[in-house]
């Protein structure tokens, strides 16, 4: 338990030092909570009272908690509304404070900059920039996410099944609907963006390849293959969806199973079983 506080404390601590303004003094403060507890518990108990032990352990969980719970909290106070959300507080530069091993100090992406001086000399030879007013009944387009609409509408976003690959989705799922039988997943596609909206529309489980965005090399050729002599799955939507490729079992689909006609990319394992 001691190991595992000074771990945990540890990790809490390189991940707060990415943003030395947050928070200060919270890693030295779990730092000291769990070095006085790690060294209560590797006392033998002999010769510590069991009553001792309680507040000992609380003391340990306080240390593993209160760095999480820091970011728990800015996480929840930041709020956002970004696709790939991100844990911490927002950064100097503008999103999170996690969103990778950045470097650090002065002039590192995130960093905090120090402000302007007035007082500094324009570098000779620098025209002044010079702000057109606008014209009236001139819009600037907004910068942000855009709002979901109807598909095609400016400002929309797209229908999440490309049609230009599987052609009409309601189509395909009603076709998937009328050909399953006691398989595990419906179908199995290249990403969890393309399986979301088939498993809403047909209620029935579908596999992501690839992961979220397809980039993930699972399944295995093997292992999907292994799926279908199980009768676990039969479908394989291979390739052009959006995200990936869906790992090494998309490509074995691609030429060990057959193509079903009308809907592209789609293939049938059936034979194989």
């Amino acid at each position: 338990l001691g190991a595992a506080a000074l771990a945990t404390v540890a990790w809490s601590s390189f991940v707060l030092g990415k943003t030395p303004a947050f928070a200060p003094g919270v890693d030295t403060l779990a730092i000291t909570l769990a070095v006085v507890a790690a060294g209560a518990l590797v006392v033998p108990m002999r010769f510590v009272p069991a009553r001792v032990m309680l507040p000992v352990t609380a003391l340990c969980t306080v240390a593993m908690l209160v760095g999480p719970a820091s970011y728990a909290y800015a996480t929840a106070e930041r709020g956002g509304s970004s696709p790939g959300p991100a844990s911490g507080p927002a950064r100097a530069g503008g999103g999170p404070a996690l969103d990778g091993f950045r470097p650090r100090g002065p002039g590192a992406p995130g960093a905090p900059q120090p402000p302007p001086n007035p007082n500094a000399a324009r570098p000779q030879g620098l025209p002044i920039p010079q702000v057109q007013p606008q014209a009236p009944g001139i819009q600037r387009p907004a910068i942000g996410i855009p709002q979901r609409g109807a598909p095609g509408q400016q400002g929309g976003l797209p229908p999440p099944v490309p049609t230009r690959n599987v052609g009409n989705q309601a189509a395909l799922v009603e076709y998937l609907l009328a050909s399953f039988t006691s398989e595990t997943w419906l179908v199995a596609v290249t990403s969890a963006m393309q399986a979301a909206p088939i498993q809403i529309a047909s209620g029935r489980p579908v596999m992501s390849m690839g992961g979220f965005n397809g980039a993930d090399p699972v399944p295995t050729a093997a292992q999907l293959q292994r799926y279908v002599q199980e009768g676990r799955i039969r479908f394989v939507m291979a390739g052009g969806g959006p995200g990936g490729q869906g790992g090494g079992g998309a490509r074995w689909a691609q030429t060990a199973c057959t193509a079903v006609t009308g809907f592209q990319g789609l293939y049938d394992c059936a034979a194989l079983r």
